[in-house]
């Protein structure tokens, strides 16, 4: 019984513990041929549960049928390894080098097949032309895996993580891909031909030989641009591209990159943006209302005229973001940073933006708001009488509606202010004015 126990905290704290290098009793076994290896693992089940093979070289060995489950294979060399049938169910391959690496049918089930951040393995693991034809990959953590050019042709992926690898011009053809996480995986010109369970996105991009495209991908939604209601693009890469006037109201857009693409008056209201990559976007006039926008990048975005009511920007930064004319009543900026004046004065001890709450704050700091900035700010229908603005540059902002009588605009900016009009006939009621 204690042996066992101590068997037990031994793997515990050694599954922590990175070794630098295989076990050398281990690896003398292992070279000695998988049929003694075989019949050597379940007969050694407490004294070697613990099998540890990292570092090892293994490059152009036969590996066919092996039982590799559990086991640490971290930095191992693989290459050209014949891994055909091998078990490597939860086996740690964090590291390790399976160029040319035949894994015709292997079990890879919950495999760990990446890098982890606390490990500081210099480099990405490489799986470039990588044999992977009816390798069992469910639950598979591939994350920013190099799979370019691997053949996955009949895998079964079922649950596989595979955001941010790359699988260009890989063979996915009949593999099974039930909920794979392909979020911003890099998947141009590869083989999805006959491929089960295919996202919508991936479908839509295909051409007629199965291929994935970007270009048929946006030509697909371009065709249907009026219906893209609810569709979930997580992920994908859309950037640089003109959806100008196009429908994604309740679209599921995770993470999706949409880095300078044009999407002037689209309907985005409802839309899930969280941590979608909006850097240098132009949305002027686009419907955003009650839009999910929690940390997205947002950084010099154009947001001319958005509707963004009730919009959750939390935990973004709007540095360079052009917001004149935008509505963002009720919308959310908790712990956002790099907030324009206008907006952290509007902002209500839950964050929430009010043209109330703005009026409010300028009212009692009426003293001290000389060359604030409230250009393009919505302040229509607004009770500014007497208030002190003189100094404050008001240029573009929206005005029409408000009362502003006997209040100080000396010195003030109202070039293209909406309702400026109305100054010169305030003038004769008391208004302020240079």
């Amino acid at each position: 019984m204690i042996i066992i126990i101590y068997d037990f905290l031994k793997i515990v704290f050694n599954t922590h513990k990175r070794n630098e290098m295989a076990n050398p009793n281990q690896l003398r076994i292992i070279k000695q041929g998988i049929e003694i290896w075989n019949k050597w693992r379940p007969k050694t089940l407490y004294e070697y549960s613990f099998i540890d093979l990292s570092g090892a070289d293994l490059s152009d060995y036969d590996l066919i049928d092996a039982n590799l489950s559990g086991v640490i294979l971290i930095e191992a060399n693989l290459m050209r390894a014949d891994l055909k049938r091998a078990n490597l169910i939860e086996a740690d391959l964090r590291g390790a080098n399976l160029i040319e690496a035949n894994l015709m049918e292997a079990k890879l089930v919950n495999a760990f097949l990446n890098e982890e951040e606390d490990l500081k393995v210099k480099g990405l693991k490489n799986y470039k032309g990588a044999d992977l034809i009816g390798a069992d990959l469910s639950g598979a953590y591939l994350i920013d895996a190099d799979l370019m050019g691997a053949n996955l042709s009949r895998a079964n992926l079922d649950r596989a993580n595979l955001m941010g690898a790359n699988l260009e011009k890989s063979n996915l053809s009949r593999a099974n891909l039930s909920g794979v996480n392909f979020r911003e995986a890099n998947l141009e010109k590869a083989n999805f031909k006959n491929a089960k369970n295919l996202p919508l996105f991936i479908h839509k991009a295909l051409d007629e030989n199965g291929f994935y495209s970007k270009d048929k991908l946006i030509k697909s939604l371009k065709k249907e641009f009026n219906n893209l209601s609810r569709i979930d693009l997580s992920g994908v890469d859309l950037s640089g591209v003109n959806f100008s006037g196009f429908d994604f109201s309740e679209a599921i857009l995770l993470e999706t990159n949409l880095m300078g693409s044009d999407l002037i008056e689209a309907d985005l209201s409802r839309a899930n943006l969280s941590k979608a990559n909006l850097d240098s976007a132009i949305l002027k006039g686009a419907n955003l209302e009650k839009a999910n926008i929690v940390r997205a990048n947002l950084n010099g975005i154009d947001l001319r005229r958005a509707n963004l009511l009730k919009a959750n920007l939390s935990e973004v930064n709007l540095d360079g973001a052009i917001l004149k004319g935008a509505n963002l009543e009720k919308a959310i900026f908790k712990m956002s940073i790099k907030l324009p004046i206008f907006i952290r004065k509007g902002l209500d001890g839950n964050s929430l933006y009010s043209k109330e709450q703005l009026i409010k704050s300028l009212k009692n700091g009426f003293n001290n708001l000389s060359g604030i900035d409230l250009s393009g700010v919505d302040l229509s229908n607004s009770f500014l009488r007497e208030i002190n603005l003189s100094g404050v540059n008001l240029s573009e902002a929206d005005l029409r509606g408000s009362n502003l009588i006997k209040a100080d605009l000396r010195r003030a900016n109202l070039s293209s202010a909406m309702g400026a009009g109305l100054v010169e006939a305030f003038k004769r009621i008391g208004l302020m004015i240079l």
